[in-house]
């Protein structure tokens, strides 16, 4: 548990590992950078067959780095949250600019195929025997920036059309199954939303 309030900024796996590994610890990391925490809010379990000195728990501690908001650092959501943010914004009543909205809708495709590419390098908290976290899927990155943005890309039909396109243009660039089901399954949530 942290004795602070606020975004995990970072966490230092590396250390985190050695403690573990030092220690004969297990740990399971619960809370990943990105996510908010409140003063004794769990942010990993620890199992053991000793009791921990004072000193380990606060070297335990000490590899996760809070503020008082979120940052890109090992928060591969951050930037996709914020393009979400820019289209709800985007496609508000008041401000009405479909045009900003494909942009964003843009620069997720690129995203998207970045992760797609590369997923086996997203996950660099599981580096060890001892320290493990529930691994940060493709399925969850694309729910991530689709299930937030579908209530404002449907209230534009121009939005809309552009994010079918590019689901599309993802899809037909990943190999059969896998990750072309996880995007193929998004389009037909898309259609049934629209």
């Amino acid at each position: 548990m942290l004795d602070s309030n606020g975004y995990i900024h970072a966490l230092d796996i590396d250390t985190l590992v050695k403690l573990a590994g030092k220690h004969d610890l297990q740990i399971e990391i619960m809370q990943r950078p990105g996510a908010f925490v409140t003063v004794g809010k769990p942010v990993m379990s620890v199992w053991t067959d000793r009791s921990l000195s004072e000193e380990t728990l606060c070297s335990l501690n000490a590899c996760f780095a809070t503020g008082i908001s979120p940052t890109v650092n090992q928060n591969i959501k951050f930037v996709a949250d914020h393009l979400v943010e820019i289209i709800a914004r985007a496609l508000s009543p008041g401000v009405n600019d479909p045009y900003t909205a494909i942009t964003c809708v843009n620069w997720l495709q690129v995203g998207i195929l970045h992760f797609a590419k590369h997923e086996s390098l997203n996950d660099s908290f599981n580096r060890s025997d001892r320290v493990y976290s529930k691994p940060f899927l493709f399925k969850d990155f694309v729910d991530a920036v689709f299930k937030k943005a579908t209530p404002y890309t449907v209230t534009d039909i121009n939005v809309i059309q552009h994010t079918h396109e590019c689901l599309s243009l993802i899809a037909d660039t990943l190999p059969v199954g896998g990750n072309r089901d996880v995007i193929e399954q998004t389009i037909r949530d898309l259609k049934a939303s629209s």
